[in-house]
């Protein structure tokens, strides 16, 4: 959506080439290298812009809370100086009165970053995005297609509030105007509460599959990422700093979202996927 608005966009990315075959076709797009570790390329990519937004998730290093922490500040940095005047941040959902996973504190603090900075900025939080092509998506599908039998650890039986990805998106095209006096944290998601398992009986619907699924206590988060990258390659480190995040209930508490965009109405994800 962003990419076919009427604003010049610079697309910032570590890997150019996947980038530049993401935006091929789009006149008003231009892609340049960046690396959030890296001020000077942080430096060259800042100039001229206006609105930021920030997309940045290093699950897959070993350090990552620090050094999501250190690319935050980078951030700041080159957006102060060159006049920014807006960010809006994609993070992840979660009481801070609670006792947090690991990513999801991290999340938060680059959000603390940003607002103690001199920019304003919306922090958007969402707990599961769905849509195609999302990591969300594609693990729940790859499970669900793959597994006749499924076993569940207990906390799949907590409550999770998953938002449409073209809901998401229409949030952060809409931040780019909303009137805001000060730093804003906005929690999103859809209309529905569910459990995991409910996620998941919803998605063997939607592809016409009826697996066998069993809850047990003995599966720990190390054992479920590990079943994760069996099933979807690659991905057991991510795997496992989101499944300690899925322990956590994750709702919307606050009425910021329909104060701020009251013209957005999430759908039900399952509906979305359904129709598209």
């Amino acid at each position: 959506l962003l990419a076919d608005s009427d604003h010049q966009i610079i697309a910032g990315a570590n890997n150019t080439g996947k980038a530049l075959q993401m935006y091929e076709g789009k006149a008003r797009v231009e892609v340049k290298h960046l690396d959030v570790l890296s001020p000077d390329s942080l430096d060259e990519a800042m100039e001229q812009i206006d609105i930021a937004y920030y997309f940045v998730h290093l699950l897959h290093r070993d350090d990552f809370a620090v050094t999501e922490s250190q690319a935050a500040h980078n951030f700041i940095k080159a957006a102060e100086k060159h006049g920014v005047q807006r960010i809006v941040y994609l993070s992840g959902l979660g009481s801070d009165k609670e006792v947090l996973s690991d990513h999801i504190r991290s999340r938060h603090e680059v959000g603390d970053i940003f607002r103690e900075s001199s920019i304003p900025s919306i922090e958007f939080r969402a707990s599961i995005i769905l849509g195609k092509g999302g990591l969300s998506y594609e693990l729940l599908r790859n499970l669900v297609a793959k597994l006749p039998v499924m076993l569940l650890p207990k906390w799949c039986r907590t409550l999770t509030q998953p938002i449409a990805l073209p809901d998401v998106m229409r949030y952060l095209v809409a931040a780019q105007n909303v009137l805001i006096d000060e730093s804003r944290v906005v929690p999103i998601g859809g209309p529905e509460t569910m459990t995991y398992v409910d996620m998941i009986r919803s998605m063997a619907a939607l592809i016409n599959k009826k697996p066998l699924l069993i809850t047990t206590p003995f599966l720990s988060a190390h054992l479920s990422a590990k079943w994760l990258d069996l099933f979807t390659p690659g991905q057991a480190k991510v795997g496992k700093h989101m499944v300690d995040s899925l322990k956590l209930k994750m709702v919307v508490d606050s009425s910021a979202a329909k104060d701020l965009f009251p013209e957005i109405i999430p759908e039900p994800p399952f509906k979305h996927l359904q129709a598209s």
